[in-house]
């Protein structure tokens, strides 16, 4: 099916996706990844003109944005970094894949980038330690992490969507409000990814989270049997676990961070860096934003050619071309810096009101968003 003139809720409606009042995307494309990815095929470079705004503060005085590429190789020829080979965590997600497409498309090789990607799933840590120096993530994994002390920024958004709250099709949850009072598992379990994301689902539908819903801890995989034993009502997956189940008729989706329409511009994963290693390298750390934000761009208009791309490279558990087309095409990976500052200003108000950032109030957000946000692309 053609569908590079839809954009991604009009496709997936016409593909038959639309499921209990949202529309059924995929995350996790690339769950067959290897542990590193150093051997890489150069096959295209793109380049990309990035409008947007973002009033945080700047990682460095020099305005990379109107130097040549050369211009910006010297700059990194006076950092601690330049010759040293720079790792990132990848933890085979689609939606966390810009840094793997950048290395596949050799969007490093003009500033004479070493890059490794290691395999890994927990970046909090790994970023924090310096273990790597970027990665892309979950904003709900990350934010919380910076306001406690944890030495990471941000700089530039990846893509919306990849979760989801799914409840059994023959259950009696109609709309999402039918879940009031009842029982939801965050598989990763509490003040994790999913529990914030579930927190702030139900924040924009003026349920309060902290009052109105009960948790349950159940892990992934035993979610649906738990939904039948009549323990939880409904839990948040990936799209990309829930696919089958929906496919079959057993789970239905109810309530989404990638189709629902005020999820629509916000970002769920983003760009970030271990925060001092940026400050000490600048130049450094605008080059890879730029990189990765092209491979996202690319991504977004060669859906084909980028789906043929992780089969070739083995980084798909499926080498089901329309269905992989099909996934990656679900994420918007065209957000724009000021999308991303618009929506962490109201997820850290959210976050500080219901008690998920506690280290700061709410007359502190633009504190927060100044620690966590430094879009170095349009800034």
């Amino acid at each position: 099916m053609e569908n590079n003139n839809l954009n991604r809720r009009d496709f997936l409606k016409k593909c038959g996706l639309a499921v209990g009042g949202a529309t059924v995307a995929s995350s996790a494309l690339l769950a067959a990844c290897s542990g590193k990815t150093e051997t890489i095929t150069k096959t295209e470079t793109v380049t990309t003109t990035i409008n947007g705004g973002g009033s945080g503060s700047s990682v460095a005085d020099n305005d990379y944005r109107h130097m040549t590429v050369s211009q910006i190789v010297d700059q990194m020829k006076k950092e601690p970094a330049y010759g040293q080979t720079i790792y990132y965590e990848y933890d085979t997600g689609n939606c966390t894949c810009g840094p793997l497409y950048a290395a596949l498309l050799g969007l490093y090789d003009p500033y004479g980038l070493k890059i490794e990607g290691l395999k890994g799933n927990e970046i909090k840590a790994a970023l924090g330690t310096n273990k790597v120096q970027f990665g892309v993530h979950h904003i709900a994994n990350l934010l919380v992490p910076i306001t406690n002390g944890t030495p990471m920024i941000f700089t530039t958004p990846a893509m919306t969507g990849c979760k989801s709250l799914y409840v059994l099709n023959d259950s009696k949850y109609e709309k999402f409000e039918d879940l009031k009072g009842e029982t939801i598992s965050p598989p990763e379990g509490i003040g994790t990814a999913d529990y914030n994301i579930l927190c702030r689902m139900f924040i924009k539908k003026g349920i309060d989270p902290l009052k109105d819903v009960k948790y349950q801890v159940v892990e992934t995989s035993g979610c649906v049997q738990a939904m039948k034993d009549g323990k939880i009502a409904g839990a948040i997956l990936t799209d990309y676990y829930a696919y089958k189940f929906v496919k079959d008729g057993t789970l239905r989706c109810i309530r989404s961070i990638t189709w629902d329409e005020d999820f629509a511009d916000e970002p769920c994963c983003i760009l970030a860096f271990n925060s001092e290693w940026a400050a000490k390298n600048p130049a450094h750390t605008y080059a890879i934003t730029y990189a990765v934000h092209e491979a996202h761009m690319w991504i977004r208009r060669n859906i084909d050619e980028a789906t043929q791309m992780l089969i070739d490279n083995h980084c798909t558990s499926n080498d089901d071309f329309a269905m992989n087309r099909e996934l990656l095409w679900s994420l918007d990976w065209s957000i724009s810096d000021e999308e991303c500052e618009y929506a962490l200003r109201n997820i850290i108000t959210d976050y500080i009101q219901y008690n998920i950032i506690t280290r700061y109030t709410a007359s502190q957000v633009d504190e927060v968003l100044k620690l966590a946000w430094n879009p170095v692309l349009t800034k």
